[in-house]
């Protein structure tokens, strides 16, 4: 029972869909089907219930997944445990974030590593944050700097590099939506009533913790939000309301590295006094590789702590 089958039986596990664990590990779904019969065969029991339309994890499965998880753990930590330092780090780590996170979290540290570890080669994917744990879990990507999710795989590592708060903010420039807020301040939202939420235009992002912390709060004022756009990416929505388009609630670091920060007014700086905790995904059978090892170290020593 090796450590690539026990690795491509968690991620089936987690994706129940052999295509695109087929994919994102890099094998046929011929090999897929006859590592997983393999791994029926040695315990002994039905893994998934799999037909032309689902595959879903048997009890079996389930405790099985319990021991490859474990077991794939352990291996990375020996492997760890095992690495001299004398072993140079070297070759490629692919790791995907948003723009936002590239200059505001990554640039201390691509310096330190490209100081401490020149031989390793980065190759930098940028697009939604939202999308960065799903991209790491399916092995698209080594790493990604994100924001943590709400629940994390137990397959996955989340290392904290720094934190930002969600702030609400609306445009300062003339326009319908400034007359609409007009002069509120944090301490007035609880007074405002549901009329004046209900003709606020909403920018929320598609997907991911940023617009379902939004929600949540929103929920606390009894608040529907009434939404006039989703958009990928927070950065794009600082953009939209400088234009005006809208009120949104974004990341303060997002908004500190916008070219736009100038546009906006910060109606709450803290809409639930629970900052986000951004920092770096990886894979936990991955840990005791050097160049991801060679990666957190130097994502570690870089002191970003979020209080700027």
């Amino acid at each position: 029972m090796d450590q690539k089958s026990l690795s491509l039986f968690c991620h089936l596990a987690n994706s129940l869909h052999f295509g695109k664990t087929s994919e994102a590990m890099h094998v046929s779904p011929s090999t897929l089907s006859r590592v997983v019969q393999r791994l029926e065969d040695e315990v002994g029991a039905t893994l998934f219930d799999r037909d032309n339309r689902s595959v879903t994890l048997t009890a079996e499965g389930r405790v099985f997944l319990t021991y490859a998880e474990q077991s794939l753990q352990s291996w990375a930590s020996l492997q760890q445990a095992m690495q001299t330092p004398e072993v140079e780090a070297r070759g490629s780590i692919s790791l995907f974030c948003s723009v936002t996170a590239v200059h505001g979290v990554l640039s201390p540290v691509l310096a330190a590593l490209r100081q401490q570890y020149p031989n390793i080669e980065l190759q930098l994917h940028t697009g939604d944050q939202a999308e960065a744990v799903e991209r790491v879990a399916e092995g698209q990507m080594d790493v990604a700097i994100a924001v943590r999710p709400t629940q994390l795989s137990k397959r996955l590592n989340f290392d904290v590099l720094t934190y930002s708060p969600l702030q609400f903010i609306a445009p300062s420039i003339p326009c319908a939506v400034r007359e609409q807020v007009g002069n509120v301040e944090e301490n007035d939202l609880r007074q405002q009533n549901s009329e004046w939420w209900s003709t606020l235009p909403f920018i929320l992002q598609e997907r991911g913790v940023v617009k379902d912390r939004s929600v949540a709060w929103l929920k606390g004022y009894g608040v529907k939000p009434n939404v006039s756009a989703q958009v990928s990416g927070n950065e794009a929505i600082v953009s939209m309301v400088a234009l005006g388009l809208g009120v949104a609630v974004v990341p303060r670091l997002v908004l500190e590295d916008s070219i736009h920060a100038d546009q906006v007014n910060v109606i709450s700086a803290d809409i639930d006094n629970q900052a986000l905790a951004i920092g770096v995904v990886s894979r936990v059978e991955d840990s005791g590789k050097p160049v991801i090892s060679a990666f957190l170290k130097s994502a570690k020593g870089t002191g970003v702590d979020g209080t700027r």
